[in-house]
């Protein structure tokens, strides 16, 4: 299994696409955890809009910071893969497939994408740049 994290905080009109990128992966062996941290907007109606096993849902009262909520994330993953996905973000449908086919080498550490920059009206401003590719662990 593959876990999608998604740690946020009053990002509601970014997490709805977000949250459906993810969801929306060929590699079905996922599991989607948002963790919102103490969101004064509607994201928890945003996730709730969804209805999918797959997602979870966490929301905290009180204010973790970014990091504690990255660390919470981390911490109630069930995959043997992990992607931290920010919550401004989208997957294209293939991205999970393909970063875990370049995990399965035993010499490979961590794999990556490459990113396409858009605005709020999804218009491609341009392009990292880099290829998506993986990198080899030392020991």
């Amino acid at each position: 299994m593959i876990s999608i994290l998604i740690p946020t905080r009053n990002r509601a009109s970014y997490l709805g696409a977000c949250i459906a990128s993810a969801l929306a992966q060929t590699e079905r062996r996922i599991e989607v955890l948002v963790s919102d941290n103490c969101s004064s907007d509607d994201t928890a109606s945003v996730v709730e809009g969804f209805s999918d096993a797959r997602l979870a849902y966490h929301r905290h009262g009180t204010d973790l910071g970014m990091t504690g909520n990255w660390n919470f994330c981390l911490s109630q993953a069930k995959g043997d893969l992990i992607l931290l996905l920010s919550d401004d973000d989208l997957l294209e449908p293939d991205a999970v497939r393909l970063l875990a086919r370049a995990m399965e080498d035993p010499e490979v550490a961590f794999s990556y994408g490459s990113v396409v920059f858009i605005d709020g009206e999804g218009r491609e401003l341009g392009r990292s740049g880099k290829s998506p590719g993986r990198e080899g662990g030392s020991s």
